[in-house]
């Protein structure tokens, strides 16, 4: 949520007022110079300013309601009908780990999907005798992927280089994007990619080979990739009320749609 401060003509926040979102070096653009007499600050942090240009004698304003005053400027004090410019101060988060995601929104249908079919194991044997042969080794193989995922954040992302949150994922399937149960993720600026889970697939192989035949086993797994842009709520630490939005691309991998084809051809 962007920063607001309201100003207001008559003191115990009566009279004509006017809303602010961004800084502004001259009230006379909005016909409020030298005529604030109380102020309430919904969001953010403001700084009001005797002249035009952001000049002269300051007064800070965190969120609350102030009225004219001669409490320190620290405080909020300001003298009635004294102020000509406002400025937003923007509070850039600490580095490490110090923000909550409260909100992540998957602009699903701006989603890109690229499905890619690939072999996984293959096996062949030959049995060229009058007789059934039986496999020696093993009857099965093991398989295993893993699912990656990643929050790439926008260039000018004011974001920590370490969050963890508790949300659920884009998953790639047979034929549309569905988000996944809720789990732990890592999305920090510097989070880089993350495992999610890892699959396993067996891969199982006939024991008995025909007499003069070629038998043939061809596995297959469909490796999915997403990109999809999103937006994301968050605050500093459990301060709720001081709010940022931010905006990225989440970029993910998954394995899916298992098979294993079995071929069989007779010798010549």
């Amino acid at each position: 949520m962007e920063p607001k401060i309201t100003l207001y003509e008559n003191k115990n926040f009566r009279g004509r007022s006017q809303e602010i979102t961004d800084s502004c070096p001259n009230l006379l653009d909005f016909g409020f110079n030298n005529i604030t007499s109380s102020v309430k600050c919904d969001r953010g942090v403001w700084i009001g300013y005797r002249y035009p240009n952001y000049d002269g004698e300051q007064s800070l304003f965190l969120k609350g309601k102030y009225t004219a005053s001669v409490k320190a400027n620290d405080e909020g004090g300001f003298t009635n009908d004294r102020i000509s410019s406002f400025s937003k101060i923007m509070v850039k988060p600490s580095p490490e780990g110090n923000m909550t995601l409260l909100q992540i929104d998957y602009d699903l249908e701006r989603a890109n999907i690229v499905r890619t079919p690939t072999s996984v194991f293959s096996w062949t044997q030959v049995n060229n005798t009058s007789v059934e042969q039986t496999v020696t080794k093993t009857d099965e193989v093991t398989i295993q992927r893993e699912d990656t995922y990643e929050f790439r954040w926008d260039r000018a992302a004011k974001v920590s280089s370490s969050i963890s949150a508790y949300v659920g994922i884009p998953l790639v399937g047979e034929a549309e994007v569905n988000i996944s149960a809720e789990m732990s993720v890592s999305m920090g600026i510097n989070a880089g990619t993350r495992r999610s889970k890892t699959e396993t697939w067996i891969a199982e192989y006939p024991s008995k080979i025909p007499r003069y035949s070629t038998v043939t086993m061809t596995s297959k797994l469909t490796q999915g990739n997403i990109t999809i842009p999103f937006t994301a709520i968050l605050c500093y630490g459990n301060d709720t009320e001081r709010t940022l939005t931010e905006k990225g691309v989440f970029y993910g991998c998954q394995f899916f749609d298992f098979h294993t084809d079995f071929n069989e051809t007779k010798l010549p």
